[in-house]
């Protein structure tokens, strides 16, 4: 019988390649799934699904400058947002401020941790997280971590003035000499506070 080793799993379970197949199934009520993806036989999630081809990667310059690269060990998750951000900012924010990777991994009743990569060539002092709500135009900052290698931060709704049953917008920007840049460098998370 096979054991996983692949993908950092050392857990020594089987891997379900000649015994049975792993199936998740796609529940509305378990997993928030729309009508379609009810019919669907599995769910992966996009950080799950990841290219296996033999190069490095692909890459691309657009006409309007922008590098566009994507490929080994870059999950669905980042490339999809990278081709988000690349339909909406200047070719100079995209190839030396972009964050492309900004996610959300553990929602607790009282916070919410962000994670974040960012690959920018931008000589920067750390990252400023900003919220708006859902049905509101205006930005606030609530936290600024001030270490550019940084790649995480718990955020607690009480400190924030987040309330539960809001639905939040998030962005982050990185910060140079400690003042946030003012362009799109990451998608927008979008969570409504349980």
């Amino acid at each position: 019988m096979a054991n996983c080793s692949t993908c950092g799993n050392q857990s020594g379970l089987p891997c379900g390649c000649s015994q049975s197949s792993l199936t998740t199934s796609c529940y509305p009520e378990n997993y928030n799934c729309g009508a379609l993806a009810s019919q669907c036989a599995e769910a992966y999630c996009m950080e799950c699904v990841q290219p296996c081809t033999k190069e490095d990667a692909w890459s691309i310059e657009t006409n309007t400058g922008i590098v566009f690269t994507a490929g080994k060990n870059d999950s669905l998750t980042k490339m999809f947002q990278q081709f988000m951000l690349s339909q909406t900012t200047d070719a100079n924010t995209f190839n030396t401020n972009l964050i492309p990777l900004f996610y959300i991994s553990n929602v607790t009743q009282t916070s919410a941790t962000f994670n974040w990569e960012y690959v920018g060539t931008a000589n920067i002092t750390g990252f400023q997280i900003r919220v708006r709500a859902y049905d509101d135009n205006n930005w606030s900052p609530i936290t600024y971590v001030n270490n550019p290698a940084a790649t995480a931060m718990t955020v607690n709704y009480t400190n924030n003035n987040l309330t539960s049953g809001i639905k939040y917008v998030f962005q982050m920007n990185t910060l140079e000499n400690g003042v946030a840049t003012d362009a799109i460098q990451s998608v927008d998370v979008i969570l409504t506070i349980p």
